[in-house]
């Protein structure tokens, strides 16, 4: 993969007719939401009403009726509520990165997905509530509904959070030995750190026409960029190079006229753009 120096690392951003479209999308789940919050809680309040004979309360949708029985209503009511929590965070980061300019079309997923990663991460976290703090024959009467749908809602506004500290957690737990596992994968969500290890060749003629340049190392992501600077000539800003991911240990970059004009020497880096990433320590080349 060759990118030239002018072409952007990240995304192409989403058009304003998407913004539109995405921003009206996040306004009707929202409305959906809280009408079915709505509809939902009285038969919330009849599953946990104190009392030993108690009728399920159906539940009128959109001109539908559908009758759950008391631990059903409970689940409904975590889906809800943890939904709606998602939709708070999505919501959020819609408007904030719609208004700086920087949403990109390769997070447009993000948005649905979250709700939904929402909901089943709750209703996990309330089986596990049920099964560590009540009795398998413990009555709907005995659980506080506010407090169901107080956690249900904050582990759908910190899902993110929560999978990542859970990961943190088990990834400790279950470690794989080094060279297994994801680092057997060419593709990971977290961009590593490169590594520049050597340059070759180590050396041109001043007005040199080969300009090839074999970068080796480790690290290296079909997004990587190399960049140069010349220190010798007083210090300049890193400016990007044409760069052609070989593998993870190799990259293969095309130096301009410019950087071999006069002697002195080359500093070459490599940034691997995020999540995660950086730049690599700088290996120099001496153009004499």
């Amino acid at each position: 993969m060759t990118r030239s120096p002018e072409q952007p690392a990240s995304a192409q951003l989403v058009p304003i007719w998407g913004k539109i479209f995405l921003g009206l999308f996040l306004l009707l789940v929202g409305s959906f939401l809280v009408y079915a919050l709505m509809v939902l809680w009285p038969a919330v309040q009849v599953a946990t009403a104190d009392n030993t004979v108690k009728e399920p309360k159906a539940i009128s949708f959109f001109g539908g009726k559908y009758t759950p029985d008391p631990e059903v209503t409970l689940l409904l009511l975590v889906a809800v509520l943890s939904a709606l929590g998602s939709y708070v965070h999505a919501a959020q980061s819609f408007v904030d990165f719609a208004g700086n300019r920087r949403l990109v079309v390769s997070w447009i997923w993000w948005y649905p997905f979250r709700i939904f990663i929402g909901v089943a991460l709750a209703e996990i976290f309330y089986f596990a509530i049920r099964a560590g703090f009540f009795g398998t024959d413990t009555p709907t009467q005995f659980i506080n509904p506010y407090g169901i749908a107080a956690v249900a809602g904050l582990v759908g506004l910190f899902s993110k959070q929560a999978t990542d500290k859970l990961r943190e957690v088990f990834e400790t737990l279950f470690q794989t030995a080094e060279g297994y596992g994801d680092e057997t994968r060419d593709d990971s969500l977290t961009t590593p750190v490169p590594v520049l290890a050597s340059v070759e060749p180590m050396r041109f003629d001043v007005g040199s026409t080969d300009l090839e340049l074999t970068l080796r190392g480790e690290g290296f992501v079909r997004d990587s960029v190399a960049r140069v600077s010349l220190p010798s000539a007083g210090g300049s800003a890193p400016t990007a190079r044409n760069t052609t991911y070989v593998s993870s240990g190799q990259l293969t970059v095309t130096l301009e006229p410019d950087d071999v004009a006069e002697a002195g020497s080359v500093s070459i880096t490599v940034f691997n753009p995020g999540p995660g990433g950086g730049t690599s320590d700088p290996a120099l080349v001496d153009v004499g």
